[in-house]
């Protein structure tokens, strides 16, 4: 398997570190990955080798305060007071694609988080790629500016780099109120919840800083005010499954596809997989999932 590390350093000196693997020959374009939160790029090794292995380069980094894009294990979740600091660096590392693979279309795909930078991104910059797919995106959260409020108190009172409890709480801690296992409302798949779970570089809780940032986005990318929208043509591929409770439910789920429609995209689909929750892409049935992808990708 052809996979080849890079890093890319920031305005503040932080490098950013990403993976690569690529088709040994006949390249069909290049499909960029943003990961979600408190996750790390070797996560998605398996989907990436899937789609090299029918003729696409992917590319993939750690997002600041997260894998090996930190300093120290104490910058986890933590990402400064930039509030498109991630969306710069997914920019950043699209321009190192085309730099590396000139006259290739770029796919950009976002999971969870990485959805929300993804959406900021192609509210600047929709015309650097052909196509974007979105997977477990949150929905619209009419709570999110009081969100903004109270992770800015905290901030204040606690400071940045704290972690406070009453935050996860109110944010990734409620979805597994219903389970016994920690994490369980991922997936289904028993061994992939797991395997998160004794993972150093998952599962951390946010800093107060990185909790007014991720609140910040999740307002940010509603506001229809933020697109300059260059590419409405650009298909749309809106994914996840129907019981992740980052989506909620499938009123909501139709809300974004409804709100992607509503700005001007033209060629928006979407697609809910049933016995799935939040990491459709580590079921047991993620072959199905990574088919649909690929079927996308590959349509003219």
């Amino acid at each position: 398997m052809s996979m080849k590390n890079f890093k890319l350093k920031m305005e503040d000196g932080l490098y950013i570190h990403g993976l690569i693997l690529e088709p040994e020959k006949n390249i069909k374009g290049v499909i960029q990955i943003a990961h979600g939160m408190c996750e790390h790029k070797e996560r998605y090794i398996p989907f990436m080798k899937y789609l090299k292995d029918h003729g696409y380069v992917c590319v993939i980094h750690d997002h600041r305060g997260h894998g090996q894009s930190i300093n120290d294990d104490n910058e986890l979740g933590y990402f400064g007071n930039n509030k498109d600091i991630l969306t710069d660096e997914l920019y950043k590392v699209t321009k190192y694609i085309k730099k590396k693979y000139k006259e290739k279309d770029i796919i950009l795909f976002g999971h969870s988080m990485g959805s929300l930078v993804t959406r900021r991104y192609i509210a600047n910059h929709d015309r650097e790629i052909s196509k974007l797919i979105l997977c477990g995106a949150p929905t619209y959260n009419p709570l999110s500016k009081l969100a903004i409020i109270l992770a800015s108190v905290i901030n204040f009172i606690q400071g940045p780099r704290k972690r406070s409890k009453l935050l996860n709480d109110l944010s990734v801690g409620n979805y597994n109120k219903n389970f016994n296992v920690s994490n369980e409302w991922l997936s289904y798949n028993k061994r992939n919840v797991l395997n998160y779970n004794s993972d150093e570089l998952c599962g951390f809780t946010f800093t107060n800083n990185g909790f007014k940032m991720l609140f910040k986005m999740l307002d940010l990318v509603y506001r229809e005010e933020e697109y300059i929208m260059n590419n409405k043509k650009m298909p749309i591929f809106v994914i996840g499954g129907e019981d992740d409770p980052v989506i909620g439910d499938k009123d909501k789920f139709k809300h974004l596809v409804y709100f992607l429609e509503d700005l001007g995209y033209k060629k928006v689909k979407s697609k809910l997989y049933k016995n799935m929750r939040h990491e459709i892409l580590n079921e047991k049935d993620r072959k199905i999932v990574y088919k649909d992808i690929l079927d996308f990708v590959n349509k003219n």
